[in-house]
C-alpha cells in the first residue's frame, strides 16, 4: 500500500521540481514562453504595363543566305598560292588564289604574233585591192563597156581582166579580215585564259568552303571556293494554310536604275518578326516577313514564307522603330540588348543555324499587359495590392477576377480586357498597379502584405 501512495504522489512531485504548476514560472525546458510577434506575409509584385502586343504564327527553319557564289576553276592549271581561306571576309573582286600561266603566257604570246602576221598581210591586201580598183577605174575611163567599138585604148579583154582581178583582190581582202577577226578571237581567248589563273571572288561575302590547296592541279571546271553574303540572311518558313489570312508581304518601294537605287521595303509597315536561336538562348534577334509563296503545298497544306534576317549589330531603335513597336515590351528590350552587346562581342547569325521565329500577325495598341506569372495553376484570379500612402512598402491585397477578360498571350504576358459588368470581383487594372507575381497562393481580400517590387 505504501508503495502505491508514493507511485501515484512521484508525478506531482517531479511536476513541482520543473516549475510546471506555476502559471508565471519559467522552467528550464522554456514552458509559457511569450507568443513570437506575427508579421504580414511577402509577395513580389511587378507594375501592370499599357503597350502593344501581338498574336503569333510560330514556325522553325534552318538560315539560309540569300546570296551565295560558288567560284569555279576556268583553267585547268596547278596553283601557286592560296591567299584566303575559309572564315576570311573578302570584297568583289579581291584575289584569293594564283593559279599557274606560262604556258597560257607563251599561247598569250604566239597569239600575238599571230594576229601581228595577219594584221600585216590583210594591210598588204587591201593596198592590192586599192590597185586594182585604181586600175579598173583607169580603164573605165577611156572604155565605154556599153559600146566597146568606140574605145581606142583599151580592149574588151583589158577591161575583162582588170575587172576580173579586182573581184578576186575584194576576195582576198575579205579573207584576210576574217582571217584577222579569228586572230584576234584567240589572243581574245588567251588573255581572258591567262585572267582566269587569278581567282578572284566574285562577291562581298565570307569563304565558306575552300576545295583546293597549294602545288595541286586544279581541274577546269571545278568548284574551288563558296563565298556567302552574311549581311543578307533568310530562313524559309512553313506556316499553316489556316494562317494564311494573317499574313502580308511587304511593301517595296520600285528600284531606280536611272539613279542607281535598288528596291527598298517599306519596314514600318512590314510585319515583325521576333527570333531566337539554339546558338544564343537568351538572346533575341529580329526580322520581317519578306516573302509568301504564291501556292499551298498541297500534301502537307503549308505555305512557305521567307523571313527577312537582320544581323545584330545593324539594328537600330529609332531606325527600325515601326518593327519593334509590333513586339511587346520585353521582346523589344531583349533584341535591343542583344543588338548592344552584339558591337562588343560575336554574336551573330550564321546559315545553317536552327532558328524559332515567331510572326507577329494581330496587332493591339495600349493594351494592359499582365504578367502570365500573377495566375496560379488554372485558376482564374489575379491579385494587385494597393499600396499604404504612408509606407509604399506595405499595401493591401485586392482580388482581381480574370475570367473571360484574358486577350493576346505574347512572351510571358497577356492581355487584360476591362472588367465585366455586374461582376464583384471583375476589378479595374491600369498600367502601374502593383501585380503580384509569387506568394499569391495564400492571400485573402484585404490582406496587408508587404511588398517587394521586382521591377526596381
Amino acid at each position: 500500500m505504501r508503495k502505491l501512495v508514493w507511485i501515484l504522489a512521484l508525478p506531482a512531485l517531479l511536476l513541482a521540481a520543473c516549475g510546471g504548476g506555476s502559471g508565471d514560472a519559467k522552467g528550464k525546458w522554456g514552458g509559457n514562453e511569450p507568443e513570437v510577434e506575427r508579421k504580414d506575409p511577402l509577395v513580389e509584385v511587378v507594375p501592370a504595363l499599357k503597350d502593344n502586343i501581338s498574336s503569333f504564327e510560330r514556325s522553325t527553319g534552318r538560315i539560309e543566305a540569300k546570296v551565295l557564289a560558288d567560284v569555279h576553276a576556268q583553267v585547268g592549271e596547278i596553283c601557286l598560292e592560296i591567299l584566303h581561306d575559309v572564315g576570311d571576309e573578302v570584297r568583289e573582286g579581291e584575289l584569293l588564289a594564283r593559279l599557274d600561266r606560262d604556258r597560257i603566257q607563251i599561247q598569250l604570246t604566239a597569239a600575238m604574233l599571230a594576229l601581228e602576221e595577219t594584221r600585216l598581210t590583210h594591210r598588204r591586201n587591201q593596198l592590192d585591192a586599192e590597185k586594182k580598183k585604181a586600175d579598173l577605174e583607169r580603164i573605165e575611163k577611156y572604155f565605154d563597156p556599153d559600146n566597146p567599138d568606140k574605145s581606142r585604148v583599151f580592149t574588151k579583154d583589158a577591161w575583162d581582166a582588170a575587172k576580173l582581178e579586182n573581184s578576186k583582190a575584194i576576195n582576198t581582202v575579205q579573207s584576210s579580215q576574217l582571217a584577222l577577226t579569228k586572230a584576234e578571237g584567240e589572243l581574245a581567248v588567251n588573255t581572258l585564259q591567262l585572267k582566269h589563273t587569278e581567282i578572284r571572288a566574285p562577291i562581298t561575302g565570307v569563304i565558306t568552303e575552300r576545295n583546293l590547296r597549294a602545288n595541286e592541279l586544279v581541274s577546269q571546271g571545278a568548284v574551288i571556293f563558296k563565298l556567302a553574303d552574311l549581311t543578307v540572311l533568310e530562313v524559309k518558313l512553313d506556316i499553316a494554310e489556316a494562317g494564311l489570312s494573317g499574313l502580308r508581304q511587304v511593301d517595296r518601294a520600285p528600284a531606280m536604275g536611272l539613279f542607281g537605287l535598288a528596291e527598298k521595303p517599306n519596314l514600318d509597315t512590314a510585319q515583325a518578326v521576333l527570333l531566337s536561336v539554339t546558338a544564343y538562348p537568351d538572346d533575341r534577334f529580329l526580322g520581317y516577313l519578306d516573302r509568301i509563296s504564291p501556292v499551298v503545298d498541297q500534301t502537307r497544306g503549308m505555305v512557305v514564307v521567307t523571313v527577312r534576317i537582320l544581323q545584330p549589330r545593324n539594328v537600330d531603335a529609332a531606325e527600325h522603330k515601326g518593327l519593334l513597336t509590333k513586339l511587346d515590351p520585353d521582346a523589344r528590350k531583349a533584341i535591343l540588348a542583344t543588338a548592344k552587346r552584339a558591337g562588343d562581342t560575336a554574336i551573330g547569325l550564321r546559315p545553317g543555324m536552327w532558328v524559332d521565329a515567331k510572326i507577329a500577325t494581330r496587332l493591339i495598341e495600349g493594351a494592359i499587359l499582365v504578367p502570365g506569372a500573377a495566375l496560379v495553376g488554372d485558376a482564374e484570379i489575379i491579385w494587385k495590392i494597393e499600396p499604404d500612402k504612408k509606407d509604399p512598402q506595405v499595401g493591401q491585397a485586392r482580388r482581381v477576377d480574370v475570367q473571360g477578360r484574358r486577350g493576346l498571350t505574347a512572351e510571358g504576358k497577356f492581355e487584360l480586357k476591362p472588367p465585366i459588368a455586374k461582376r464583384e470581383d471583375s476589378l479595374a487594372v491600369k498600367a502601374g498597379d502593383l501585380i503580384v507575381v509569387r506568394g499569391q497562393s495564400l492571400l485573402r481580400e484585404g490582406q496587408k502584405v508587404r511588398l517587394r517590387d521586382l521591377s526596381k
